[in-house]
């Protein structure tokens, strides 16, 4: 997830990509990052965390 953005089409479509069960997968991690000296950047971190929560179980987001 190297990339930045807050497009909630792009960002649903690639980390569903990475949730996607089959046989054998026990479980996926989906690493994002948040720089919090920039405010631009902190707030589409911020955008990006409600469309985690949105689209995805809310139990499964850690490192708020």
């Amino acid at each position: 997830m190297a990339q930045g953005g807050k497009s909630e089409i792009i960002l649903v479509q690639a980390v569903g990509r990475c949730v996607r069960l089959y046989e054998g997968k026990e479980k996926a991690v989906v690493h994002d990052f948040k720089f919090s000296n920039t405010n631009y950047l902190a707030k589409h971190f911020r955008e990006r965390l409600k469309i985690y929560t949105k689209n995805f179980n809310p139990n499964i987001i850690e490192g708020r």
